[in-house]
């Protein structure tokens, strides 16, 4: 399999809520934007956005880099992929400041643990959602797989949100996402046949 990057953010933008921005929409709470990182907007429960982007794709991931859980209390990310925030339906991972994670099912924003344990952490964090009868659900820590899950009991095969929220209830700034990416997942094989295209287009152009 292969990924092919759609979008990205590096968050530049003025200091202040990241709504509004990047086409991102308030998913909860407001995330703030403090010289080109996202923070929780305060030490007062969750803080994320979502970006109505994947529409036409089902098979997505998405990437949150440099992340720092710094510091004590409760502070951890949650990154959705494969979601519906008209009705709460959708995938998640979740990993607290103990560097425990899980991959969640979300019914009606209520969520079901599909897989859980203790992990590796590093700062670039990948979460897949790949598949349509049988979803697999794969998570990446600086590329490294660190949990998988597959959900076979009527999964869900589309959802055109992805996003993340977070908490931090010491310090705001114990909490930092410094980039986002997101794309989708297809075979090597349409990967080589697309890149194959646009080689005889560009040299069709040429000629």
């Amino acid at each position: 399999m292969a990924l092919v990057q759609t979008a990205s953010d590096a968050f530049s933008y003025s200091n202040g809520n990241l709504v509004g921005n990047g086409g991102w929409l308030t998913l909860q709470g407001s995330p703030q934007v403090v010289s080109g990182v996202i923070r929780p907007g305060s030490t007062s429960g969750y803080h994320g956005a979502y970006r109505n982007s994947m529409g036409s794709y089902n098979d997505q991931y998405i990437q949150l880099s440099r992340v720092t859980l710094a510091g004590s209390g409760n502070r951890d990310v949650i990154g959705f992929a494969r979601y519906n925030d008209a009705n709460g339906n959708g995938y998640a991972f979740h990993i607290d400041g103990s560097n425990f994670a899980s991959i969640y099912k979300y019914t009606s924003y209520a969520p079901a643990s599909l897989a859980s344990g203790s992990i590796s952490f590093a700062n670039a964090i990948r979460f897949e959602v790949d598949g349509g009868a049988s979803t697999a659900l794969r998570m990446y820590c600086n590329d490294v797989p660190v949990l998988s899950a597959v959900d076979s009991t009527s999964p869900y095969t589309s959802g055109p949100h992805v996003g993340f929220m977070g908490r931090s209830d010491v310090a705001v700034a114990n909490l930092e996402i410094d980039a986002w990416s997101e794309g989708i997942i297809v075979s090597s094989a349409l990967l080589q046949a697309l890149q194959r295209g646009m080689n005889r287009g560009m040299n069709r152009g040429m000629n």
